[in-house]
C-alpha cells in the first residue's frame, strides 16, 4: 500500500485549514484561540505550485509563515483577531488563485 501524505495537494491543504476557521472546540471568546494550533499543521510541508506568479508565491509565503509564527502564541490576547486575519487572508488567497489560474472574479459568501 502506498504511503497517503498528510497534505496532498495545494488546494486541499488551505481547504482544510479553512475548516478549522468556525472551530472553536469549545472555547469562550476570552478564552485561548486553538484553532491556529491545528489549522496550520495542514500547511506542513505545503508545496506552492510553480505556475503561479511570483507575486503570489511570495504572498502566500508570507501568509503561510505567518500562519506558523502565530501557532504557538494562541494564548495572547489579540491571537483571536490574529487568527481571524489569517483566515480571511486563506479566502482571498484562494480567490487570487481563481481570478489568476481561471481568469475568473468569485464572491465569496460565508453563513453563520
Amino acid at each position: 500500500m502506498n504511503k497517503i501524505e498528510f497534505n496532498n495537494g495545494f488546494i486541499t491543504a488551505i481547504a482544510l485549514f479553512l475548516e478549522h476557521r468556525d472551530n472553536h472546540f469549545g472555547m469562550k471568546r476570552n478564552m485561548s484561540d486553538l484553532r491556529m494550533y491545528a489549522a496550520a499543521d495542514h500547511l506542513c510541508d505545503i508545496e506552492i505550485p510553480k505556475r503561479l506568479s511570483l507575486k503570489l508565491k511570495n504572498r502566500i509565503e508570507k501568509w503561510k509563515q505567518k500562519c506558523w509564527s502565530v501557532r504557538l502564541c494562541s494564548s495572547d490576547e489579540n491571537a483571536l483577531k490574529v487568527n481571524d486575519k489569517l483566515f480571511e487572508e486563506a479566502e482571498n488567497i484562494m480567490k487570487a488563485i481563481d481570478e489568476e489560474i481561471f481568469k475568473t472574479k468569485k464572491v465569496i459568501m460565508r453563513y453563520r
